[in-house]
C-alpha cells in the first residue's frame, strides 16, 4: 500500500490540521423506529455529515472542489457494524477519517461513540471522479485538505448472493423530490430505510440490523421506478414472542433494478435480536 503523504506530497502545514474529525450529535425522536432505535440510515447520515464537515473544516470543501476541480468523490461500496443500539436524545460522538491511498480508490472510515461505548462502525470504498468525463481520477494535493489514518480492522465486504437464493420481487420504488441530492439522484444515505421498507411485516419486531453491505453500483435518477427483489437465508418469521436465546440471526439480501434492466444497488442486511 502506498503511503498517501508522500505519494502526494502533502505539504506538512496540512498534514498538521490532524487526521480524523469528529463531530457531536444528539439522536432525535424523529430518528427511531419502532422498536426505539436509530435506523440504520440515520447511522449513515451521521457519518457522511461528518465525513462532509471534515471537508469544511479543511478545505476544499466538496462544493469547492466541484467548482474549481471539476471533480467529485463517489461512493462505490460500504460496510457497517451496529454494535449497540442508539435511542433518542443519545449523545454521540462521531469520528471520521481517510486512509493511505490504493491507486484511485480511498478508503474512509467512521465510528460512532456515546461516551467511550463503541456503537457502530463502518469502512467504505471512495472514488474521485471528472464530473465532466465521467472518468476516475488519481487524487492529487489540491483535492486534499488534511492528513491521513490508519484503517481499522473492518474491511468492506464484497456482497455476493448465495446460489439457490431466488432474488423475487417484492414491489417498485418510486425515486422523489425529498430523496434526491444535488447531483438530482438518490442520495446514498436513504437506500438503508428503502430495502428496509420491504421487509416483511413483524420480521423487524423485538430485533434489529447489526450489520448491512451495500454496493452502489449505478445512480437511481430522479424520477426513476426501482424495482426492488429480495431473498433471504432465513425464515423472516415474526420471533417478538420468542426468547432472547431463540431469536435467529439471518441475513436478508436485496436488488434494486432501474427501467432500463440494470442493478443500480445491492445490498445485504444481517438481522438479530436487540
Amino acid at each position: 500500500m502506498l503511503n498517501f503523504s508522500s505519494h502526494l506530497n502533502i505539504p506538512e502545514e496540512i498534514l498538521s490540521r490532524g487526521n480524523k474529525h469528529r463531530e457531536r450529535y444528539r439522536a432525535s425522536e424523529h430518528d427511531i423506529d419502532f422498536n426505539g432505535v436509530v435506523r440504520p440510515s440515520i447511522l449513515l447520515r451521521y457519518m457522511q455529515e461528518t465525513n462532509f464537515l471534515q471537508h469544511v473544516n479543511n478545505p476544499p470543501t466538496l462544493a469547492e472542489l466541484r467548482e474549481k476541480r471539476g471533480r467529485a468523490f463517489i461512493l462505490s461500496r460500504l460496510t457497517m457494524k451496529m454494535y449497540k443500539p442508539l435511542h433518542s436524545q443519545d449523545e454521540i460522538d462521531v469520528d471520521a477519517w481517510l486512509a493511505p491511498i490504493k491507486s484511485t480508490s480511498l478508503d474512509r472510515y467512521d465510528q460512532i461513540f456515546r461516551g467511550d461505548e463503541l456503537i457502530a462502525e463502518m469502512a467504505s470504498f471512495w472514488a474521485l471522479v471528472d464530473v465532466r468525463s465521467k472518468k476516475l481520477v488519481r487524487p492529487e494535493v489540491e483535492d486534499m485538505g488534511f492528513g491521513f489514518s490508519d484503517p481499522l480492522e473492518l474491511e468492506v465486504k464484497r456482497l455476493r448472493i448465495p446460489r439457490g437464493l431466488e432474488m423475487e420481487p417484492v414491489g417498485r420504488y418510486h425515486v422523489g423530490w425529498s430523496l434526491i441530492d444535488v447531483n438530482r439522484h438518490m442520495n446514498n444515505t436513504y437506500y438503508p430505510d428503502m430495502f428496509l421498507d420491504f421487509m416483511p411485516k413483524g420480521s423487524l419486531d423485538g430485533r434489529t440490523v447489526t450489520e448491512m453491505t451495500i454496493a452502489y453500483d449505478r445512480e437511481a435518477p430522479y424520477g426513476e421506478d426501482l424495482i426492488i427483489r429480495r431473498a433471504s437465508n432465513g425464515s423472516l418469521m415474526n420471533t417478538a414472542s420468542q426468547s432472547d436465546s431463540a431469536v435467529p440471526t439471518e441475513t436478508v439480501f436485496f436488488t434494486a433494478e432501474r427501467e432500463d434492466g440494470n442493478v443500480c444497488t445491492e445490498a445485504s442486511f444481517t438481522i438479530g435480536k436487540l
